[in-house]
């Protein structure tokens, strides 16, 4: 029995997109442009001119747009705000329809014949994305395509951005939170993109040591921040805090500010200018927001006890009083004193002078003995008793006293004042 062989062969067929094949009868250049942004911020144009010119003898040139298609989001740019002008024509016409070009038979040296310059412009009309547009314009001679123009335009990030007020007072007293009004209106409007986003931080300081940004608190109306630490949604600005993003409200939205400052034992007196930035770093825009803040001078001074008493109930001796008053002292003050002055000691008959009246400090330096025992001074002059820098409420210094009497003296009852003076130096 014969067998029967069978040969196989199989074709894989592919399928090539290829690109225009042109006669070169119709020649532009350059084959490309990328149109920029002119003074008129809607308006992008293209400096030099774009040659048309011709290979052959015998040609009639008319060219057409495409509309520009937008690289990411497919939008366009229609041809009602793409215009062309050329050497037949005087003005800007918008590209809608076919435009000729020229037409003729013969050239000397027909493939070097320009026979047109064209110029482009592209007009906004402000609802564009950012990013690019591209769209081809085509060369046709006798009806058949011959060439392409490649027109670009790049449209970069913009937005309107603006802060009203510009400028925020506040006078605080004694330490404490305080809010500063009014509100801040922070506007974004004619954006074409929602690649944005606010920061805000401290642009600069009259006194980094005193305003730096953690004292200095905002909550924008979009915040969700749960911290209460300085009331509900308030963040201190050093922290970068959210305000305000194109992802959260698009390409136009707005957002209130409220800002807080926190005064404390340690803010001296005087008038502060703190500059908040509000920047956009996306698009390199920046607002400053000036706070003047006047911190005024506050102190707290206290003694423990308004009255002291000697009991001289005995024959001459130095006596001791029967309390020990404590001095409290709180201030913002850079530096602060408290002095003391007594006054002689007076009967409706007699009187102890001064210089018989003593006084021991804790702290105190003073180790010496002038007549009731180490440590104690005379009041028979200004006595300095405490003295330092800004701090908060906190006891200081605690005094005991004694009182010289000698057989001089009458008996009855006396009654004299000492005086504490607090001074300070803001």
């Amino acid at each position: 029995m014969r067998s029967v062989g069978y040969l196989c062969l199989s074709l894989l067929m592919i399928c090539v997109a290829v690109p225009p094949a042109f006669t070169q009868e119709v020649y532009v250049d350059p084959a490309q442009i990328t149109l920029l942004q002119s003074e008129d911020p809607i308006r992008y144009t293209h400096d030099d001119f774009i040659l048309v010119g011709v290979a052959t003898t015998n040609w009639a040139v008319t060219c057409s747009a495409e509309p520009l298609l937008h690289a990411a989001s497919g939008s366009q740019i229609p041809l009602t705000q793409i215009y062309i002008k050329h050497d037949l024509i005087d003005v800007y016409q918008p590209f809608t329809t076919a435009m000729d070009l020229g037409t003729g038979t013969s050239f000397e040296d027909p493939y070097n014949a320009i026979i047109n310059r064209l110029s482009f412009q592209v007009q906004l009309n402000g609802s564009e994305w950012a990013g690019q547009y591209m769209g081809t314009v085509h060369f046709f001679n006798h009806g058949v395509e011959a060439a392409q123009l490649l027109l670009i335009v790049d449209i970069f990030k913009s937005l309107a951005f603006a802060i009203t007020p510009s400028r925020l007072e506040s006078a605080p007293s004694s330490p404490n939170l305080y809010a500063i009004a009014p509100p801040i209106d922070v506007s974004i409007t004619n954006s074409n993109t929602t690649d944005w986003h606010i920061d805000i931080s401290i642009l600069s300081s009259s006194s980094f040591e005193t305003f730096n940004g953690d004292n200095i608190m905002v909550r924008s109306s979009l915040t969700e921040n749960t911290d209460d630490t300085f009331g509900p949604g308030f963040q201190p600005v050093n922290d970068h805090p959210y305000i305000i993003s194109g992802d959260r409200v698009g390409r136009t939205g707005q957002a209130l500010l409220e800002f807080r400052i926190l005064t404390t034992w340690s803010v001296h007196p005087g008038n502060y200018h703190v500059v908040v930035a509000l920047t956009i770093p996306e698009l390199n825009l920046s607002r400053p927001l000036d706070l003047y803040i006047d911190v005024t001078e506050y102190s707290s001074f206290s003694l423990s006890e308004t009255a002291l008493y000697f009991h001289a109930n005995g024959p001459p001796n130095i006596w001791p009083g029967d309390k020990s008053p404590i001095l409290t002292v709180g201030t913002n003050c850079s530096s602060w004193g408290v002095t003391c002055d007594a006054t002689s000691l007076t009967s409706p008959d007699d009187e102890i002078p001064n210089s018989r009246i003593y006084m021991k400090i804790e702290p105190d330096a003073f180790t010496g003995d002038v007549g009731a025992g180490i440590g104690f001074h005379k009041l028979d002059a200004t006595l300095v008793v405490a003295e330092g820098s800004a701090l908060p409420p906190q006891e200081v210094a605690q005094m005991w006293f004694k009182l010289q009497t000698l057989d001089i003296d009458r008996p009855g009852r006396y009654q004299g004042t000492i005086t504490f003076t607090f001074l300070t130096d803001p």
